[in-house]
């Protein structure tokens, strides 16, 4: 594949990841950080979402959105099956899981309701980022695998260019001819 056709790809690659890891998430806590639901009679649902702390969870989500689109560039603008792109590819999803860790951690799984007359309830969803970061431990043991398959591959070429003696300039005794 041509660089020009790379470049695209890597720019493909970015704009993805900026729209699923920056623009959604900001746009879903913007919205239910200022939804009202109106509850007869004349009261307003309460939504508690990151302790108050949406500002944060907003620029980290920023941060690290950035980064990860940066790598998501250089990751799907890499030749395929090259270490390039198995070593960004690797960064990528540590990256990821670091973006995961730091929803846990900002409070950003924790949605509290209160719903007046009723009480109130809470949604914990801090389970739900440790499956996924079980599920990004098996792709990174996956892309691990992948380096080594890719790193014997390549040794196993360059150790049969250093073999390879063409035909015609020996006979068939193996002499010169």
């Amino acid at each position: 594949m041509g660089g020009m056709k790379n470049i695209f790809r890597g720019f493909i690659g970015m704009a993805i990841y900026i729209i699923t890891f920056m623009l959604i998430p900001i746009l879903t806590f913007d919205f239910v950080d200022n939804m009202e639901i109106p509850v007869p009679p004349d009261q307003i649902l309460n939504i508690d979402i990151a302790k108050g702390n949406i500002d944060v969870v907003k620029f980290w989500l920023i941060a690290l959105g950035l980064m990860i689109s940066g790598l998501a560039f250089f990751t799907w603008s890499s030749p395929r099956n090259s270490r390039r792109k198995i070593v960004f590819s690797m960064l990528l999803v540590f990256t990821n899981c670091f973006y995961l860790w730091s929803y846990k951690f900002s409070g950003a799984t924790l949605f509290g309701i209160e719903i007046p007359g009723l009480g109130s309830v809470t949604l914990d969803f801090a389970e739900m980022v440790m499956l996924y970061l079980g599920a990004y431990t098996l792709i990174i043991i996956a892309k691990i695998w992948k380096l080594i398959e890719v790193e014997i591959g390549k040794r196993k070429e360059k150790k049969e260019e250093k073999v390879y003696i063409p035909d015609s300039t020996f006979g068939k005794d193996g002499g010169a001819v």
